[in-house]
């Protein structure tokens, strides 16, 4: 089978099974892995390959029917021309060849059929589950057929040659993010696909979420992101910032396919916004109240932020001819919405603190540590419900190491795997695993990464599912220093033994190391969930 340029494609066979994405050899854009891709002689041309006429018939009627009714209708369609074929998939003719009901949507994924509006025979918009409509900007919308006289769409007007436009955008909402540039590589049309929202409001619509490790480092290549399962770095494009900002306290956080990046100019407070379906960077919102050194946590569409201390003056010192600024801790709390693109006030906390750190557990937005206005560590955590919109105090929730730190430390490294709660004690490198019932801490072993030298600095503690990813420089024997990434499944819960010094360490799994730079001190670090 071709495409409309002549290249030779592969026809899809699917199992039942739901699709993982792997790379196919020599093929411009990547299979679901229960597929097998056949490379066929060139068939003949369109005419030849029509069904029969009681087949035309039947597909004519289900396609009127199904105006309207966008992606559903293609399970239907599937579901009428499979009983032709004694091994239940499609003939070689059949619009929708080799792709089973499961691929398809309806009840057998647990997914509501997708409702797509078509005017004047183009896909107008797409109604998501949250009951907002999804529109699709006038360069992307796709024409259903090129001729209203037509009996089926021909290969050169689909995505995938042999399916219709609805069958083929559900299987390329299975494609995975790190295989969107070569697929847009494959004709215009997929190159607009790619660059607008359609395809992310499908792969929302059906549960294919796929999560990024975005990471800034010292050296020269900027913002680079990392596909832990398909084991990838990608360069992502340069965010045109001062020099001011290069040197000023900044912080990361992301909310659905937004990465914003935030920080202190010159004379004011910036924030800086990466799409990662334009695949640019331009200037976000400004928040609320802005800040540094605040605890943050994402979920979903939105991420939360609270406390940090605020510039509230810049002044010209006579005398040596220095800026000096006035700032003040705060209380105060925020959401970005990235389906809006602005930001929310929620109610403030109980207790001002900075240099705090957030994660998101049990639905409900947690802020731990810190220091006060004073100066003092705080033990105490507060917990944002955002159903009741309020926050409790928790006592006691994080437990200062025993040693005295030579430089001040990081914010507390925590991070929430399989929705349990862990820490890295940054003065003594160990791994700790927060007990819910009890509110205490129980040891689990050593890290890979060494903590202690930079008391926290410069390295990420990130979760991804429910595993532990510790990023950070490492060199290994007989190597160049890089920037390593380890992994680590945990199992906690009262039974799990406390971890002493001559017990085996946890089995921690290098995943990827990138030798590439001058620099390895991570200074920003943000997991993305699409």
């Amino acid at each position: 089978m071709r495409d409309g340029q002549g290249c030779l494609l592969p026809v899809l066979r699917c199992s039942s099974k739901a699709p993982l994405l792997e790379e196919v050899p020599d093929m411009p854009w990547p299979l679901p892995r229960t597929c097998r891709a056949e490379a066929i002689s060139p068939l003949p041309s369109p005419v030849n390959l029509r069904p029969n006429s009681a087949k035309r018939k039947r597909q004519r009627k289900l396609k009127d029917a199904a105006v309207g009714k966008g992606y559903g209708s293609a399970h239907a369609i599937c579901q009428e021309l499979n009983h032709d074929s004694p091994d239940g998939t499609l003939n070689q003719g059949s619009l929708l060849e080799g792709v089973t009901q499961e691929h398809l949507g309806g009840e057998e994924v647990g997914n509501k059929p997708v409702e797509s509006e078509y005017v004047d025979g183009r896909l107008h918009s797409v109604f998501r589950e949250d009951g907002e409509t999804s529109e699709v900007r006038e360069e992307d919308k796709r024409a259903r057929t090129s001729d209203e006289s037509s009996e089926y769409c021909s290969d050169s007007e689909s995505y995938l040659p042999g399916l219709d436009e609805e069958t083929a955008l559900r299987c390329l909402a299975y494609v995975s993010l790190s295989d969107h540039q070569r697929l847009a590589m494959v004709a215009k049309k997929h190159h607009r696909l790619v660059r607008s929202s359609l395809l992310f409001d499908l792969r929302r619509r059906y549960k294919v979420v796929e999560q990024w490790v975005c990471i800034y480092t010292s050296d020269d290549n900027g913002w680079t992101a990392f596909d832990p399962k398909q084991r990838r770095w990608r360069n992502l494009p340069s965010a045109k910032v001062n020099m001011t900002f290069s040197f000023s306290d900044r912080e990361s956080l992301s909310a659905g396919t937004h990465l914003l990046w935030l920080g202190r100019e010159a004379l004011d407070f910036a924030c800086y916004k990466y799409d990662l379906i334009t695949n640019s960077w331009e200037r976000g919102p400004p928040m609320v109240n802005s800040r540094c050194l605040f605890a943050s946590a994402s979920c979903g569409e939105f991420a939360f932020v609270a406390g940090g201390f605020e510039v509230v003056s810049i002044s010209l010192h006579s005398s040596s001819q220095t800026l000096c600024t006035t700032s003040c801790v705060l209380n105060t709390a925020e959401r970005y919405d990235a389906r809006s693109g602005k930001w929310e006030a929620l109610p403030p906390m109980h207790t001002p603190r900075q240099k705090c750190s957030g994660v998101f557990m049990d639905g409900k937005f947690y802020v731990i540590g810190g220091k006060d206005r004073d100066h003092n560590a705080l033990t105490s955590g507060e917990v944002y419900d955002p159903l009741t919109r309020s926050w409790t105090m928790i006592p006691n929730m994080y437990i200062l190491p025993d040693t005295t730190p030579s430089f001040e430390p990081s914010p507390p490294l925590l991070a929430v795997a399989g929705n349990e709660l862990y820490a890295i004690e940054s003065s003594t490198n160990l791994l700790k695993g927060y007990l819910k019932n009890s509110n205490s801490w129980k040891v689990l072993g050593p890290v890979p990464v060494r903590t202690d030298v930079s008391n926290g600095w410069g390295l990420a503690f990130k979760a991804l599912g429910d595993e532990l990813f510790v990023i950070g420089s490492y060199q290994p024997p007989g190597s160049r220093e890089g920037v390593a990434v380890f992994s680590w499944k945990p199992q906690l819960d009262a039974t799990t033994p406390e971890w002493r010094p001559g017990d085996p360490s946890p089995e921690w799994r290098m995943v990827n190391i990138r030798v590439r730079g001058n620099g390895t001190f991570l200074y920003n670090c943000a997991v993305m969930s699409c």
